[in-house]
């Protein structure tokens, strides 16, 4: 159903069905809006469906007095006639009010507000000054807290740390079987595993070219052994691992070396094998240590 609003003597009223709008006696120059139709507010004579319940408006009530007053019709008949105004009110878009002279009411309405958001911007700069001000100096104090806790930490951990080893020392000297005279000091047992992987880092092997038969088997392989070490090493055991096409040790052939000097090579070489197309070479043994082979 179509709605309407009523403007009347300035004051909107509304929204009416269309039977309610009639039954207000609409009047020339009410002002009429349609709900959902209108763009702007219009006299009730200028809507179709209206034009048998409202008298017709003037398009320009002062020229159609002013024209009768130039006329040759007697003052009498005329009347009196006044100039009126009129304030178009949108509904919820903007309120206008009555005509003022000069317009001193809209020049005094526009200071104001430009005296307001002047005063509103204002407000804002300094109420960020203070928020800005307030953030640094939080953070100021974050940096001065942490900075010492950090500090403080720190010296709690180094004085920790120079306890806790006159501690153990003073733990390791006071263990059973310990007839170490000097209490601060203590002696780590021997790592067999350790050891020899110290001491195979002093080892190199080089493997020279040899043949591989048509169906397998390798010959003429030699191996130079270097010792890199500022020591002599004993019982130096270079193990031979026979490949072969499927990637799998067919076989390993173990070589003793009795003893090879500092910077010293020694040569060896490889017996002649009917397997394998490959080769791959490791050491096992130095000084006794690692895998025990017995010859």
């Amino acid at each position: 159903m179509q709605q309407y609003r009523l403007l009347r003597n300035n004051i909107e009223s509304g929204p009416y069905s269309f039977e309610e709008l009639v039954r207000l006696q609409l009047k020339a120059y009410d002002l009429v809006w349609s709900e959902g139709k209108s763009a702007s507010w219009k006299y009730p004579c200028e809507f179709e469906e209206l034009v048998a319940y409202a008298p017709v408006a003037e398009d320009d009530l002062y020229s159609t007095v002013h024209h009768h007053e130039n006329s040759s019709w007697p003052r009498s008949q005329l009347g009196t006639y006044t100039r009126k105004y009129v304030s178009v009110i949108l509904p919820a878009r903007e309120i206008t009010s009555g005509a003022t002279d000069e317009g001193v009411f809209s020049a005094n309405v526009t200071e104001s507000l430009e005296s307001q958001l002047s005063h509103q911007n204002h407000s804002e700069k300094q109420g960020n000054r203070i928020y800005i001000a307030g953030a640094l100096i939080l953070l100021l104090s974050f940096g001065i807290y942490f900075g010492t806790s950090g500090k403080r930490s720190q010296q709690k951990n180094n004085e920790s740390r120079d306890n806790i080893v006159p501690e153990m020392a003073s733990m390791v000297a006071n263990m059973p079987g310990n007839n170490n005279s000097d209490n601060n000091l203590f002696t780590i047992p021997p790592n067999p595993v350790l050891e020899f992987a110290s001491l195979k880092r002093h080892l190199t092997i080089v493997k020279s070219d040899y043949s591989v038969g048509l169906f397998g088997g390798i010959s003429g392989l030699k191996l130079s052994v270097t010792n890199t070490s500022a020591k002599p090493l004993q019982d130096v055991v270079v193990a031979i691992d026979f490949i072969q096409k499927n990637q799998v040790i067919h076989h390993t052939e173990n070589l003793l070396i009795g003893s090879i000097q500092p910077s010293q090579t020694i040569t060896i070489a490889v017996p002649e094998s009917k397997y394998g197309v490959a080769i791959r070479t490791r050491i096992i043994g130095i000084n006794g240590l690692g895998t025990v082979i017995e010859y």
